[in-house]
């Protein structure tokens, strides 16, 4: 059992297995229940490219120095991977050298080189896999000392998937478009209740393809329009074309982040279903937009993206209406808006279609 998480460290070899070897008159067994320590090196390592972990079971040949009877490990071979902090998943595609895992309980597919497969040289598209998930000097997670479990280990139940809801223009009917295994696939048309605060286009995560749950949507990224509106342009999800959409915030908000027209920034949106429109939860900003032009009254995102400024609604917000906004000024969160609508506001529904 390795007991050094570093390439170079010692073996700790438990009592119980040395009992039945010869040792020399002036070398003592320890005590039983404890363990005997043997130093290695990563020249020691029968195959250099293996990484080896504390809690590691390793097979090792014991060197002997004559002059001062000092021993080592050598030949070590890796048999059986320590069990802590490991993670499962399955392999949902790859490539000559790398892949990536759809791992249980996690949202996002997890890259993986095919040089980190231990024991194996075989792999293939679902096959259920055993790993340990580290980041590299960028702070990117990848998984790594990769081992092949049997099939029906991996709990799928607990494994998250990503898509977009899509509406069919007939029936007017919700349904979610996903990836799986480097599959695509739509599930069953949503029940009112499962497409409860869902619209065409959101990027959500969710669990159980044949019965959606946990749905989240994913945070939206746009311009700032003016003192009410973020655009969030239209984008593709894999070759599906979404749609660009409008999201307004509680006015406050300008002042006290001193948002400007052309600002990028991020938001969550509410998935509350007695609006027209969609309403931001939190905003943050990801960038000032000195680079964004503006000219009669039009905002150019890009050469291919011109949105009109629109006027700002003359909201009626209490007196007690409550926010919540960071040291820094760049985010924002409303945690118990007390504004109501009304008909006579210059922002009606009609100026979002429009």
């Amino acid at each position: 059992m390795l007991a050094s998480s570093q390439q170079e460290g010692i073996i700790e070899i438990p009592f119980s297995q040395i009992l039945d070897q010869k040792h020399d008159d002036d070398i003592l067994p320890p005590r039983r229940g404890h363990f005997r320590t043997i130093p290695f090196s990563i020249s020691d390592l029968a195959d250099p490219s293996v990484v080896l972990r504390k809690g590691d079971t390793v097979e090792f040949h014991v060197r002997t120095n004559l002059r001062t009877k000092t021993e080592s490990a050598t030949k070590i071979v890796l048999i059986r991977v320590s069990s802590s902090g490991r993670c499962k998943g399955l392999v949902a595609s790859f490539s000559e050298k790398f892949g990536f895992i759809h791992c249980e309980e996690r949202d996002q597919l997890l890259f993986f080189r095919l040089s980190d497969l231990i024991l194996t040289f075989e792999i293939f598209v679902g096959m259920e896999v055993e790993f340990n998930i580290e980041s590299d000097s960028m702070g990117e997670s990848f998984a790594a000392r990769i081992l092949v479990l049997p099939p029906g280990t991996v709990d799928q139940s607990k494994l998250t998937y990503q898509g977009i809801v899509w509406e069919e223009e007939e029936t007017c009917e919700l349904q979610i478009l996903y990836t799986y295994l480097s599959e695509r696939y739509a599930t069953n048309v949503l029940s009112d209740e499962e497409a409860v605060g869902l619209r065409h286009g959101d990027l959500i995560q969710f669990r159980d393809p044949f019965s959606p749950s946990d749905i989240r949507l994913y945070p939206k990224k746009g311009y700032i329009l003016d003192g009410r509106s973020v655009i969030v342009p239209s984008w593709e999800w894999q070759d599906v074309k979404v749609p660009e959409e409008i999201v307004v915030f509680d006015p406050v908000i300008w002042k006290y982040l001193n948002l400007s027209v052309g600002d990028h920034v991020q938001l969550t949106v509410s998935k509350r279903d007695d609006s027209p429109w969609r309403e931001a939860e939190t905003v943050e900003i990801i960038a000032r937009g000195e680079d964004i032009a503006v000219s009669d009254g039009i905002v150019h995102i890009s050469p291919d993206q011109t949105y009109p400024i629109r006027k700002p609604l003359s909201s009626r917000y209490s007196s007690d209406s409550s926010f919540k906004a960071d040291n820094m000024s760049r985010s924002w969160h409303r945690f118990s808006p007390t504004h109501s609508h009304h008909p006579s506001d210059e922002w009606n529904i009609q100026n979002l279609k429009e």
